[in-house]
């Protein structure tokens, strides 16, 4: 007996009793049954019934062209890829179970189908899903945990639902290319990197855009919406420079004329967001009396509050073991390091921007005489024997990984 499949004569229907193990693809139970009673597959139309055994379903029905029978998947299967891949006659209403994660391409090219689906939580990935799913025009909700949709409802010509993108998404080109019917105010997040070709050809699309993402990976994202009123378009920049702005827009609607691209960048609104420097203190490193160093680690930094590490280095300076200090900060914006020098009651302080190449000096305002301190000259603008003084810069830099305003520095 065939351990894939029990073929029952009097029903004229199959129980699949086959589970792939992890190295093989799909689950050939169907193809293995027409293969033993010399059935075409594209006209397979038989009852099946699967397993509370089956762990797999992937490919299950592929190639199954005829094939459009309730189907009933267990709890318990956690992969449906490419489960009804051409079915072209396929349309019977379907359950998902919440133990799948695997839904890549699982209706895909089926031509007929026009079912209400709900996406298990689980799933990452929906890419496929329901491509040249001609007729299919069902709400769908995209769970928070996906992060591709590519080509998820590619040509499904009379798609016309409104999406909500998870804001973890990050690929989703070809998203709705050849939807033609699709007119949906849509929102792409700042966490996309590739939306290329995501409108490609959607003719009727003229409803509000916000486009966030920054990415360069933008190629015909709106080619041949012919309907598109570039003033429905908000797209979001943290630097408007006239050239870079012309070559997205060139790269966005896929255009070479230069009259039009300057169309486009008049009517096309520009939404002007504050960059966010993302502020990571890397380092504090301590030279301390008698050859020795301290230093706090990222790790450890990322575990103390300002008030430890303030206090911590209090202790230290007080304890008169300092001799220089630098705290080094990056950003997306910067490399700043802080730096400190001591002596017995001066202290001397600077910083410098490591990728402006940029020296920044406390100026006190006391002139430009020179002081000796362990050994080394500094200007006297750049001393001070005021500790208050010294922790509120200190204190300020690993708050914001800035030169606190409260105190005078000059180039």
């Amino acid at each position: 007996m065939n351990k894939k499949y029990t073929y029952n004569e009097k029903d004229n229907s199959i129980e699949v009793i086959y589970s792939p193990s992890w190295g093989e693809k799909y689950n050939t139970a169907i193809q293995d049954f027409c293969n033993d009673y010399g059935i075409d597959m594209e006209k397979f139309d038989l009852p099946v019934t699967i397993g509370s055994e089956v762990k797999s379903c992937s490919g299950l029905f592929m190639g199954c062209k005829n094939f459009n029978q309730k189907v009933v998947i267990p709890e318990g299967v956690k992969s449906c890829f490419e489960m009804f891949l051409d079915c072209h006659k396929f349309n019977q209403p379907i359950a998902i179970p919440n133990s799948v994660n695997v839904v890549y391409a699982m209706f895909r090219s089926c031509l007929s189908f026009n079912q209400a689906v709900t996406i298990p939580e689980k799933v990452t990935i929906t890419s496929a899903m329901f491509m040249d799913c001609e007729v299919f025009n069902q709400s769908i909700i995209i769970p928070d945990n996906t992060v591709s949709c590519i080509a998820m409802f590619k040509n499904c010509k009379a798609f016309n639902q409104k999406v909500i993108l998870p804001s973890g998404i990050i690929e989703s080109q070809s998203m709705f290319e050849g939807c033609i019917s699709y007119n949906q105010p849509i929102i792409i997040g700042e966490n996309v990197q590739n939306y290329n070709m995501m409108f490609y050809g959607c003719k009727s699309l003229n409803q509000q855009i916000e486009l966030k993402s920054s990415s360069r990976c933008d190629e015909a994202m709106f080619k041949d919406c012919v309907a598109l009123n570039p003033e429905n378009v908000n797209l979001y920049c943290k630097k408007i420079v006239k050239t870079s702005l012309e070559k997205k827009i060139q790269r966005l609607w896929g255009i070479e004329d230069v009259e039009e691209i300057e169309e486009y960048r008049d009517k096309i609104n520009i939404v002007r967001v504050k960059a966010e420097s993302k502020l990571k203190i890397e380092k504090v490193h301590c030279v301390l009396t008698d050859n020795k160093q301290y230093d706090f680690t990222y790790e450890e930094l990322k575990k103390m509050t300002l008030e430890e590490i303030h206090k911590k280095l209090e202790t230290i300076y007080r304890e008169n073991k300092l001799i220089s200090l630098e705290i080094s900060e990056k950003s997306d914006m910067s490399m700043k390091t802080l730096c400190v020098y001591f002596d017995k009651s001066l202290f001397c302080i600077g910083a410098v921007d490591e990728w402006d190449g940029i020296d920044y000096y406390y100026d006190s305002g006391e002139g430009e005489e020179l002081v000796d301190i362990q050994g080394n000259l500094y200007p006297k603008h750049m001393v001070s024997s005021d500790s208050n003084l010294l922790f509120l810069i200190i204190d300020e830099f690993i708050k914001s990984g800035k030169l606190t305003r409260k105190v005078k520095w000059r180039k």
